[in-house]
C-alpha cells in the first residue's frame, strides 16, 4: 500500500507485505481481513473499502496489531499526527512492545483532509515523554488520538522510586498538559539529573519519601512547569535553620 502524498510529498508511511482479500464489486472495492507491516509493527484484521470509485472516491480503513513502542511513537511523530497533536510526543521515547489501532478516511482525491482516530495501549513499557520529565516505569496507560487532537487516560507508572497517577492531552486552548501526582524517594531523586543539577545534589542530604504533583503545561512549544510537595516523610540532614525531620511539613513550590 503506498503512502498517501499531500501536496507531491509522502507523508504517510509505506504498509509492506501485504497480504489479504480485495473485491471488487460494481463501483466499490473492498479489503477483507488483511495483514501488513508498519516497520516492526504486525497490523492484523485490516480492513476497508472505496464505497465509490467514480465519484469522489474515499478509502476507509481501520485495523490495529502489536509491535516496538518505538515505531508506534515513529508513526505519531513522522506523520500529519504529529501536527495535529501540537508536536506533544514527538521528542517521546520508549522501550517494550505497545498496541496500536488506526482507522484512517483518506479522500483520494484530497489527501490533505485525511481524517484518523487511533489508540495506543501501553502495558507495562519504559516511556520518556519528554526530555525534562522523568522516566515513567511499568507505565499503563492508553493514549487517544485523532486530527483533533489526542487524550492520555488516566494510566499510572512508577517514577522517582515511587509510585504514579497521570493524566493529560491536549485542551480546547491549544495548551498540551502532563498532569501527575505520587510520591518520590531520595534514591529516585538522586537519578533524576532531568529536573535540574540542584536536584540531585540536594537529595544528597534527603532520606525517606514524599507526596508531590507534577504539571507540565507547553504553549507553543514552551514547557511550564509547576511541582508542588508538602515534603512531609522527607529528611533533610542539612545545617541549621534548613534540617527537616521527617514528620516536618515544609510546602514546597517549583515553578
Amino acid at each position: 500500500m503506498p503512502p498517501v502524498l499531500t501536496g507531491g510529498v509522502a507523508r504517510w508511511p509505506e504498509f509492506t507485505q501485504v497480504h489479504g482479500e480485495l473485491v471488487f464489486d460494481r463501483g466499490a472495492m473492498r479489503i477483507r481481513n488483511a495483514r501488513a507491516k508498519l516497520w516492526g509493527i504486525d497490523l492484523k484484521g485490516v480492513n476497508g473499502e472505496i464505497a465509490d470509485l467514480a465519484h469522489d472516491p474515499a478509502l476507509v480503513i481501520e485495523g490495529g496489531g502489536r509491535g516496538p513502542l518505538t515505531d508506534a511513537l515513529r508513526f505519531v511523530a513522522t506523520t500529519p499526527i504529529d501536527g495535529w497533536t501540537s508536536h506533544a510526543l514527538k521528542e517521546a521515547t520508549g522501550n517494550g512492545l505497545a498496541d496500536l489501532q488506526l482507522a484512517l478516511q483518506i479522500p483520494l482525491n484530497d489527501a490533505a483532509h485525511t481524517t484518523v482516530r487511533g489508540r495506543l495501549t501501553l502495558a507495562g513499557n519504559e516511556v520518556r515523554l519528554r526530555p525534562d520529565i522523568p522516566l515513567l516505569s511499568h507505565a499503563r496507560a492508553r493514549i487517544d488520538f485523532s486530527q483533533r487532537g489526542f487524550a492520555i487516560q488516566p494510566g499510572s507508572a512508577r517514577a522517582l522510586g515511587g509510585e504514579l497517577a497521570f493524566d493529560g492531552g491536549l485542551g480546547p486552548d491549544g495548551v498540551v498538559r502532563f498532569n501527575a501526582q505520587g510520591s518520590a524517594s531520595a534514591e529516585g531523586l538522586r537519578q533524576a539529573p532531568e529536573l535540574g543539577a540542584w536536584v540531585p545534589r540536594l537529595a544528597g542530604a534527603m532520606s525517606g519519601q514524599a507526596p508531590y504533583k507534577l504539571q507540565v503545561a507547553v504553549r507553543q512549544g514552551h514547557p511550564e512547569l509547576l511541582i508542588t510537595s508538602p515534603l512531609t516523610g522527607m529528611a533533610l540532614e542539612l545545617p541549621a535553620p534548613f534540617a527537616k525531620p521527617a514528620a516536618t511539613a515544609w510546602p514546597l513550590r517549583i515553578q
